[in-house]
């Protein structure tokens, strides 16, 4: 596997805990460091208290939806310009996130996307895709 993403981490915030783990083996296999959080009050601690260089957020979660997770992100100048993947199976999600993807997903073409909207980053970080 291309080492591409060395030090990129992303934070999946899923309830299913099937799909999160499809989503870490696909980007773990690429060279992502993932983070896991349950519902959005978990992945808004995780955000805030480790770098983070992607988010992928499901829609329908308990506690705090993906909508409200992604406001709470895009308010905080320390998290506001994070790059949110909306990954839901609601043909209408609504939200405010940079990309969209509908379940069940295509792991080649999440990884694509996760790679473009990290582009930026690792340019910003001296790193090479």
């Amino acid at each position: 596997m291309p080492p591409h993403a060395t030090s990129m981490r992303v934070v999946i915030v899923d309830d299913e805990p099937d799909l999160s783990f499809l989503v870490r083996v696909v980007l773990e296999g690429a060279g992502y460091e993932v983070i896991e959080a349950r519902d959005g009050i978990r992945a808004l601690q995780r955000i805030t208290s480790a770098l983070t260089h992607l988010v992928i957020t499901d829609l329908m979660m308990p506690r705090m939806n993906g909508n409200v997770l992604i406001e709470c992100l895009r308010a905080n100048p320390v998290t506001a310009a994070i790059p949110i993947v909306m990954l839901s199976s609601s043909p209408d999600p609504g939200a405010a996130a940079d990309a969209f993807m509908s379940k069940p997903f295509d792991p080649e073409a999440l990884l694509r996307l996760v790679d473009q909207l990290t582009e930026t980053a690792r340019a910003h970080e001296g790193m090479s895709s």
